[in-house]
C-alpha cells in the first residue's frame, strides 16, 4: 500500500525527502479529484505545504544527486531560487570564516548568509542598494516562491476540473498579476518609507 510506504519514508524524512516528494506525487495522480488533501491529512500527517514543497523538490532535483546529499532543509531553500544561483551554489566551494566548505558542508544559516550576499552584490551591480532590506528582499523571494507554486498548483487542477475551470484561470490570472506586481516592487521605496 503506498501510504505505508510513504510512512516508511518519512520516518527516514531527512535522506529520502526526495522519494516521498515522488510517493507523494504518485499517490496524488492515483486520487481522483478534491480527494487530495483529505487523504493526505488523514493517511501521511504531513501538511499540504511540505507535501507541496516536497513535491516541488522530487520534480526539480529527482536526478540531481549532489542536491539529494543536501537534507531537506537546505533542498527547500535552493529549490525557491533560480536556477542559475542553484547552480552556482551548488559548483562553488565557499569561505566561511576562512574555512573553505563545499554546499553539503553548510548549515542552513550559513547557506542563507551566502544567497543574501550574492543577491546584495547582485543587486548592487544594479544599483539598487538594499542595505538593511534583506528581510523584504528574502520574504518577496518566498512570496515568488509561493505563488509560482501556487500558480503550477492550479494548472494542475484546470486539467482536472473543467466545472470550475472559469474560477482557477481566474485565480492563476490573479497570481500572475501579483507576481508582476511584486518583480516591480522596488525595495528602495521601502528603505525611503522606513528611513522618513
Amino acid at each position: 500500500m503506498i501510504e505505508t510506504d510513504i510512512l516508511w519514508h518519512k520516518q527516514q524524512a531527512d535522506k529520502n525527502y526526495i522519494e516521498i516528494g515522488k510517493l507523494l506525487i504518485e499517490a496524488k495522480d492515483r486520487l481522483k479529484h478534491g480527494e487530495w488533501i483529505n487523504w493526505l491529512k488523514n493517511n501521511i500527517e504531513i501538511s499540504l505545504s511540505k507535501s507541496e514543497n516536497l513535491m516541488r523538490i522530487a520534480e526539480e532535483y529527482a536526478n540531481s544527486s549532489p542536491v539529494a546529499n543536501l537534507g531537506y532543509t537546505k533542498a527547500s531553500i535552493m529549490v525557491r531560487l533560480p536556477l542559475a544561483l542553484q547552480g552556482e551554489l551548488i559548483n562553488s566551494v565557499h569561505e566561511i570564516n576562512g574555512e573553505l566548505k563545499s554546499i553539503e558542508e553548510l548549515s542552513k544559516r550559513e547557506l542563507e548568509k551566502i544567497i543574501r550576499e550574492r543577491r546584495q552584490k547582485k543587486k548592487s551591480k544594479n544599483g539598487n542598494i538594499f542595505d538593511n532590506n534583506d528581510y523584504f528582499y528574502t520574504e518577496i523571494e518566498n512570496i515568488k516562491g509561493s505563488i509560482e507554486s501556487l500558480m503550477n498548483f492550479i494548472a494542475k487542477q484546470v486539467k482536472d476540473a473543467d466545472s470550475q475551470h472559469d474560477y482557477l484561470i481566474d485565480l492563476r490570472n490573479l497570481c500572475n498579476e501579483t507576481v508582476e506586481h511584486i518583480q516591480n516592487f522596488n525595495l528602495q521605496d521601502v528603505h525611503e518609507m522606513n528611513m522618513e
